[in-house]
């Protein structure tokens, strides 16, 4: 209610909006939020940050934008543990229930699944977590890969949106971008860059 009422006295006209909030007072929405020091990583009650939404909307004015301000596209926008109280968080803990959207790679589902082991004593250690397959991979790949000046400080939206049309999931897109993954998102990029 804070920020209803921070808007409501900077004069945000409510009804400025459309069906997927696609206008230039989102933009200026955005840029008030950032100057007034809104952690730009914090989450909504489903575990969204202001990135993800952008990124769902395909909103190539905001992404940036974002990103330009720290946004951490490392941040998911599903947790492992959904409950609507702290007694059933508990129990799905306890019983090792939890979820792993299907468009996590198979690598990072098998490293999730050790970690959240219901019984600790399977768990793996940091220097296994560190050591595991999925976490190093690409490391030859970065030994042989082109400068960082042939890498995007930000990407082309455009580019983004084609790779994305094209089938590439959003986040995965996006994380290969941030971390100069070389993977086919990265490859498909480059090509088309």
């Amino acid at each position: 209610m804070k920020i209803v009422s921070f808007l409501l006295r900077r004069n945000a006209n409510v009804n400025l909006r459309n069906k997927v909030s696609k206008t230039k007072q989102n933009e200026v929405l955005v840029r008030m939020l950032l100057d007034a020091g809104v952690q730009i990583n914090a989450r909504d009650c489903y575990g969204c940050t202001a990135l993800h939404y952008a990124c769902k909307m395909k909103n190539q004015t905001l992404i940036p934008l974002l990103l330009e301000a720290r946004a951490d596209p490392m941040i998911k926008d599903k947790m492992p543990f959904m409950a609507s109280s702290r007694k059933q968080l508990k129990e799905l803990i306890r019983k090792g229930m939890f979820n792993i959207p299907p468009y996590v790679l198979e690598g990072a589902q098998n490293l999730i699944n050790e970690i959240l082991m219901v019984d600790p004593t399977q768990r793996p250690t940091i220097e296994q977590v560190m050591g595991h397959s999925w976490l190093s991979q690409g490391e030859e790949a970065a030994l042989l890969s082109p400068s960082s000046e042939a890498l995007p400080k930000l990407p082309d939206p455009t580019i983004i949106k084609i790779i994305i049309d094209l089938g590439y999931h959003t986040y995965n897109t996006w994380m290969s971008m941030a971390s100069a993954r070389f993977d086919d998102a990265m490859a498909t990029y480059c090509i088309l860059k």
